[in-house]
Formats: structure tokens, C-alpha cells, sequence
């Protein structure tokens, strides 16, 4: 479940001083960072890697090479943790909001570790517009993500993003590229609950795909964090 979420400008400094001292009390205490290759914030803590990138970290890190949507993939980690028990923490920054498959990996997760970090880019970010890589024309978000998550009841929430949330202004309005709230992250233990806004289905008609995105971004734990309130339309 998620224990505590926070809405910051992505400075990990808590963070990491927090696994510090918890490998520092805890002998013994194993972290596996998940999509860690070329975010190397955590190098100085994490007992392994799995990344399907080229992996540059200190001699003594163990390294599974994996596509993370690609379930063969995670055997020889499923593997190390049969021989070896679970990891005590794990950390996926910043990689579920590019990965095709994100539940699954948020199930894999809570079966190699016992609790872990989850960072993503807020909706707040995902849905400004400051990368303008066409002349005449702009998108929100960053477009290499293919995900827009937040928090609503308690439960991680994702949304396919789309092309009409580039030509529809009422997302205008819950848009915000300011640093402070560009990133989302919490502490989970056990499980990450995660649902896919809509079950996994966009549809049955468009005008019903725009509706719940309207809906179901506005008014949900981040809101209610920032004590911002939106008009449901």
C-alpha cells in the first residue's frame, strides 16, 4: 500500500539520507533499483541494478540486464531473490511513466522487495506545455512518456496519454511546469496498488474517454494535498 506521497521538485536528498541510515541500523539491509541506469542518484546505496541500459555504477553492484515489460526478462531476478529472499527496498524513479506495461511492473516490484520508492513526473507537469520541438507547434508533457499518473483514494492511477489532451484547453487549467510540483513520488510497503483509469479500456466512444480523463484528473489526493479545487465538467 502507499504509506506517504509527496509533490516536490525532485530533490532526492531525504530520500537518500533516509536508505542511508536504514542500511547504516540494519546490517544486512539489500536495495534493488529498478530503471536505475541513467538516473544514478542512488548509486551509493543500492546492492543491485536491473536496467536494460549499460549500467555505470561501483564494482560490487550486481547487474541484471532486463527489459522490464518483457517477462522472461526477470527470471534470473526472480531467481537471486528465490536463493536469497526478497530485497528489504527497492527504487523505480522516474521509469514507470516510459515503460509499456507499468502494472506489471509495480507487481513485480512488491515480489522482489518487501517496500520500495516510486517517483514519476506529476500530472501537473505532464499536462504543461514546455517542450516545443516543432516550429508552430507544442504538446504537453514530455513526449517520450507514455503515461500520465497520479493518486486518487489511495491507489496509483494511469492514464494512456493521448493526442486530444493536446488540442482540448481543459487541461489548461490543471497544467502547472513550475519545479516545485514537477514530481511525484512515495514510499510503498507490501503492494503498490495501481489501476488503469478506466480498466484498461478506452472507450466505448470518445466522448466517454474525455469525460473520465476530465473527471478522474481533477479533485484527487494531489488536489486535495495542494488545496486545489476543480469544477467537474
Amino acid at each position: 500500500m502507499i504509506e506517504h506521497f509527496h509533490i516536490t521538485s525532485a530533490d532526492r536528498g531525504q530520500i537518500l539520507g533516509y536508505l542511508k541510515d536504514l542500511k547504516s541500523e540494519q546490517e544486512g539491509f539489500r536495495i534493488i533499483d529498478v530503471g536505475a541506469s541513467l538516473n544514478t542518484w542512488s548509486r551509493d546505496v543500492v546492492d543491485a541494478i536491473v536496467d536494460f541500459n549499460q549500467a555505470d555504477v561501483s564494482t560490487g553492484v550486481q547487474v541484471f540486464a532486463a527489459n522490464l515489460n518483457q517477462p522472461e526478462d526477470w527470471r534470473a531476478i526472480e531467481d537471486h531473490v528465490e536463493q536469497h529472499g526478497k530485497f528489504d527496498f527497492s527504487i523505480c524513479s522516474h521509469t514507470l511513466e516510459d515503460l509499456a506495461n507499468p502494472s506489471f511492473v509495480c507487481a513485480q516490484l512488491s515480489r522482489i522487495s518487501k517496500a520500495g520508492y516510486v517517483s514519476v513526473p506529476t500530472k501537473y507537469r505532464e499536462l504543461s506545455r514546455f517542450e516545443v520541438e516543432m516550429p508552430g507547434g507544442s504538446y504537453r508533457g514530455y513526449i517520450h512518456h507514455r503515461w500520465i499518473f497520479t493518486i486518487r483514494d489511495g491507489r496509483l492511477l494511469g492514464f494512456p496519454k493521448m493526442n486530444f489532451l493536446d488540442v482540448d484547453p481543459y487541461f489548461d487549467a490543471i497544467a502547472d511546469a513550475r519545479d516545485e510540483v514537477c514530481d511525484l513520488s512515495f514510499i510503498w510497503k507490501d503492494s503498490i496498488e495501481m489501476d488503469i483509469v478506466n480498466g484498461d479500456f478506452l472507450g466505448p466512444d470518445a466522448l466517454s474517454v474525455i469525460q473520465y480523463y476530465r473527471q478522474l484528473l481533477i479533485n484527487d489526493d494531489l488536489d486535495v494535498r495542494l488545496d486545489k479545487a476543480f469544477t467537474t465538467s
